[in-house]
């Protein structure tokens, strides 16, 4: 059977925040050094891969620590005027962070703490009472892969229904990242609200093109700018997988 799973992290120190940092060949040999060290799998090479991203984590310098050795957790601290300020954590203590805020904020003003209730809300479409089965009967019944559809389901739970309702395809998506989330690049439905620049690997290569034309329909794009957008998503991508370049290839390019 084939599976996908993804791999990660490395401890890698920015020295500047960079947009969209680069990933390294040494990057790769590590992870997969590790991987096929510690799993009894057939070993994972390059051809493997699929698709790679980075990303940076903030995290409070610690003097004469190494980055492994910094802690992750998050800390609140109170500048001049009352100014708070989070800094560390990680994404998935999001909600954990913001009932810290909230609760220093109440205390602040001088109010009773109210009982906070993210821990029981579910996130956009995750409040679903029906069966898996039925919403992926009807995910796949739009025309996706087995592979879309599980994709679909993961990121939109019962707004699948919502979304699919009047489009199909990539249309739908679009629709939705524009409408309903706000999105106003390519690039920022691409790699991020849909996740298909790195979880759609059998996606057709034309969706992208089909992208940017529902997308500069919603939002006015010329022509030109149509593909200004296309082209900065394959740069991106490009630039991804250019980390699977031989180490002495990649330090010359």
């Amino acid at each position: 059977d084939r599976f996908t799973v993804y791999i990660g992290t490395t401890d890698t120190f920015s020295e500047i925040p960079e947009y969209w940092p680069e990933i390294t060949r040494e990057d790769v040999d590590y992870l997969l050094d590790t991987v096929n060290r510690s799993f009894g799998v057939e070993p994972i090479t390059d051809e493997d891969i699929l698709a790679a991203w980075s990303g940076l984590r903030p995290v409070l310098w610690a003097e004469g620590k190494k980055p492994s050795e910094i802690s992750r957790r998050h800390e609140i601290m109170e500048g001049p005027g009352g100014m708070l300020t989070v800094a560390g954590g990680k994404l998935t203590s999001y909600r954990s962070m913001a009932e810290r805020v909230v609760d220093q904020c109440e205390e602040r003003l001088g109010r009773d703490l109210t009982p906070a209730t993210t821990a029981e809300e579910p996130l956009p479409g995750g409040d679903f009472t029906g069966t898996f089965q039925e919403l992926s009967s009807f995910v796949e019944a739009q025309g996706l892969t087995t592979e879309e559809a599980d994709r679909v389901i993961r990121l939109y739970g019962k707004e699948a229904f919502a979304v699919f309702g009047e489009q199909k395809g990539v249309g739908a998506e679009v629709q939705q990242a524009v409408l309903v989330e706000g999105a106003l690049t390519l690039e920022d439905f691409w790699f991020r609200r849909s996740g298909r620049a790195h979880f759609s690997t059998d996606a057709d290569p034309s969706d992208l093109e089909a992208a940017a034309e529902h997308m500069g329909g919603l939002l006015g794009w010329s022509a030109v700018e149509k593909e200004r957008q296309v082209e900065a998503c394959r740069e991106k991508r490009e630039g991804e997988m250019r980390c699977l370049q031989p180490l002495q290839e990649a330090a010359h390019s």
